[in-house]
């Protein structure tokens, strides 16, 4: 079982906890997060709690560096309108990838795919190239357009 995104908050990381539980019993094998917005990272401390061992946590360099320092301030933002239902301290990726690293899990090979400067500083996009997946982050939504707050303006 791999995770991309762990949800904004805790509470909200223990229901999909719950619901994978009532559909799987795989062990979680790893997470990705997508980008250094902490709607996809809140709930992460609820997984590596049911995680059985060293659970990886993949994000590239620049998504890692974001969380660590709370570059944008939404940590501190988020710990402090969530209370105890944001993790606090945020448990850190700790595998860095880049774009073209390719990571197997059992029969599945994930292909990363890297992104800069678009609806966030940069958006990690794990690819099944076998099954034509591709785990989008917030770039493309369904009927929606991402914000582009991050990106680069044409000179």
């Amino acid at each position: 079982m791999v995770v991309i995104e762990a949800q904004w908050v805790l509470p909200e990381a223990q229901n999909a906890i719950e619901a994978i539980r009532a559909s799987t019993d795989s062990p979680l094998a790893a997470i990705f997060i997508t980008h250094p917005h902490s709607d996809h990272f809140g709930g992460i401390n609820a997984f590596v709690e049911t995680a059985e061992n060293n659970l990886p946590i993949y994000a590239c360099y620049l998504t890692l560096t974001s969380i660590r320092n709370d570059s944008e301030g939404f940590i501190s933002q988020r710990q402090e309108a969530f209370g105890d239902d944001f993790s606090n301290p945020v448990t850190l990726p700790n595998q860095i990838v880049e774009y073209g690293d390719e990571i197997e899990f059992g029969e599945v090979n994930f292909r990363i795919l890297e992104f800069p400067h678009n609806e966030s500083l940069t958006m990690t996009m794990p690819y099944l190239p076998e099954q034509g997946v591709l785990f989008s982050g917030d770039l493309v939504g369904n009927q929606r357009t991402p914000v582009l707050r991050e990106g680069l303006t044409a000179l």
